[in-house]
């Protein structure tokens, strides 16, 4: 799996950014907060299908964490592919708990 971590710093507006261009993204899909925080799957195109799956998590008012993965293909596909997702979001919440534990 590729991944990555990304914080937006004070000038990103926490979730209200992705919630003001919602008409802009094929996926918009708001999800159960991720340790307290607010979260939502936004994705320009639904690469889901093909393993790719991208969270947004609003750390503040002004922050937004995004967390992304894209699941391996070919021989070694990952038996989740078509249903990346949850397995992002289980990324999401570890990342979310190590900030709060400040590791």
């Amino acid at each position: 799996m590729d991944l990555g971590v990304y914080v937006g710093g004070t000038a990103v507006p926490g979730l209200s950014g992705p919630y003001s261009q919602k008409s802009s993204y094929q996926v918009f899909e708001p999800q159960q907060d991720i340790g307290g925080h607010p979260a939502l799957i936004a994705m320009t195109d639904d690469a889901r299908p093909q393993g790719d799956c991208q969270i947004a998590i609003g750390a503040s008012n002004t922050q937004e964490i995004s967390v992304e993965g894209l699941l391996k293909t070919g021989a070694d596909r990952s038996p989740d592919m078509s249903n990346p997702c949850p397995r992002i979001r289980a990324v999401a919440e570890a990342v979310i708990a190590t900030i709060k534990a400040g590791k």
